[in-house]
This record gives structure tokens, C-alpha cells and sequence, in this order.
């Protein structure tokens, strides 16, 4: 009736186990803010009110590469995911088409979260298919 009873010989044990958030290392992240406007000459982004937004570029704006840009220009992409197994070639285009419709949809809302490049290995019985994002905050 709301009382707890405990075994004689019991000891609580406290347990310091939590979520931790992981910290990322990433060097591409920026750790300065940029003058604004600055826009990417590459892609075109601007860099306004501390972000890269997808928005007409200034005539007066200063010139810098976005890290996305910076990565591709460097061949350096935030990771790798590789897709393989007899469940993505029964649904291949199904699987394609839904990864490169997030894409398009995150791309257009944060220029720095885009899919750098797509590679297809195998003769079709073994496909891979390996995806190089350029932000790891997907």
C-alpha cells in the first residue's frame, strides 16, 4: 500500500549512467564568423545571421568557401555509408530514389547538407552503393 519493501541484506547501487551527447570533431565546421554577407563563390549560399542559407547574393558580399564546398574542392567527405545486401537490389530504385529525395529536401533548407558523391560497385548481383555526405548533421 505504497510502502516499498526491501530484502535485509540489499544495497542501492547509484549508477551514473547517462545520454551523453557525442562530441564530433569535425575541422570543417567553422570556428570564426564570417563578415556579412559572405557568399560561396562555388555554390552561391550566403552566410547571413550566423548560417548558411540558400539566398540572393549581395553585390558587396566578401567571398568565401562553405565548408560543403571546401570539402568537395578537398575530396575529403564528412563519412561514409554503404549500402549492400539482397534487400537494395530487390528495391534498388526505391532505395536511390528515397535517399536522394532527402537530399533534396534538406538541401534545400541548409546548403551544408548535401550528398558529395555516389559510387556503384559490383555487376549487379552484388551491388554496393557507397554515399559521401558532406555534413555529418543529417
Amino acid at each position: 500500500m505504497g510502502t516499498k519493501s526491501t530484502h535485509p541484506g540489499f544495497h542501492p547501487i547509484s549508477r551514473c549512467d547517462g545520454i551523453f551527447q557525442e562530441q564530433i570533431h569535425d575541422t570543417y565546421q567553422t570556428k570564426v564568423k564570417f563578415p556579412e554577407p559572405t557568399v560561396c563563390p562555388q555554390c552561391s549560399a550566403v552566410f547571413h545571421k550566423g548560417r548558411w542559407q540558400w539566398l540572393g547574393a549581395p553585390a558587396n558580399a566578401h567571398q568565401h568557401n562553405c565548408p560543403a564546398c571546401q570539402r568537395i574542392l578537398e575530396n575529403q567527405p564528412a563519412g561514409f555509408v554503404t549500402l549492400a545486401g539482397e534487400f537494395l537490389v530487390a528495391h534498388r530504385d526505391e532505395i536511390v530514389s528515397l535517399i536522394h529525395n532527402v537530399e533534396k529536401k534538406e538541401k534545400a533548407e541548409h546548403p551544408l547538407k548535401r550528398i558529395m558523391a555516389t559510387e556503384e560497385e559490383g555487376n549487379g548481383i552484388g551491388n554496393r552503393y557507397r554515399y559521401s555526405p558532406c555534413s555529418w548533421y543529417w
